[in-house]
C-alpha cells in the first residue's frame, strides 16, 4: 500500500503542476497582444505541454498501482490498465475513453516537437485537466487498518 501512496503523491503532484503551468499561461496571454513575447509565448506552452505529459503518465501509473495492489491485477501498457479499469468499475466507460484519447495525444507529444501540436494541446488543455482529475476524484484508497 505504501507504493500506492507513493504513486498517488506523484500524480497528485504533478497534476497540482499542471494546474499552474495552465494558470500562468492563461494569466500572460491575457495580456494586451501588442505586449505579449512569442519567445515567452511559446515556453509557456511548452511548459503547460510537458506538464501535461508528466501528469498523464503519473496518472495512469498510479492506476497501473491501483490495479496491481487493490485487484492484483497487472497490466502494462495504460490502454491496458483503462481497460481493466473500466472493467473493474474503477472508472466509467466515458472516462476510460477520453484517457485513450489522452494517450494519443501524450504519444504525439512525447515523440516529437511540433508547434501545432503544442497549440492543439493546450486549446483543449481545460479537458485534458478535467479528465485527469475525474482520476483524483473517482478513485478513493482504502483505510488501513
Amino acid at each position: 500500500m505504501e507504493r500506492l501512496k507513493k504513486k498517488l503523491f506523484s500524480f497528485q503532484k504533478a497534476y497540482n503542476a499542471l494546474e499552474r503551468a495552465i494558470a500562468t499561461h492563461a494569466k500572460f496571454i491575457a495580456q494586451d497582444p501588442n505586449l505579449v513575447d512569442p519567445d515567452i509565448t511559446d515556453s509557456l506552452m511548452t511548459s503547460v505541454v510537458k506538464n501535461f505529459e508528466l501528469s498523464y503518465e503519473t496518472g495512469w501509473k498510479f492506476l497501473k498501482q491501483v490495479l496491481s495492489d487493490v485487484y492484483n491485477i497487472e497490466a502494462n501498457s495504460p490502454k491496458s490498465v483503462f481497460q481493466a479499469c473500466l472493467k473493474q468499475g474503477i472508472l466509467p466507460e466515458l472516462i476510460t475513453d477520453q484517457l485513450a484519447l489522452l494517450a494519443e495525444t501524450r504519444n504525439l507529444t512525447a515523440h516529437m516537437y511540433d508547434q501545432v501540436i503544442a497549440q492543439e494541446v493546450n486549446s483543449d488543455i481545460d479537458q485534458h485537466y478535467a479528465v485527469l482529475g475525474q482520476i483524483l476524484e473517482l478513485i478513493k484508497l482504502p483505510e488501513e487498518s
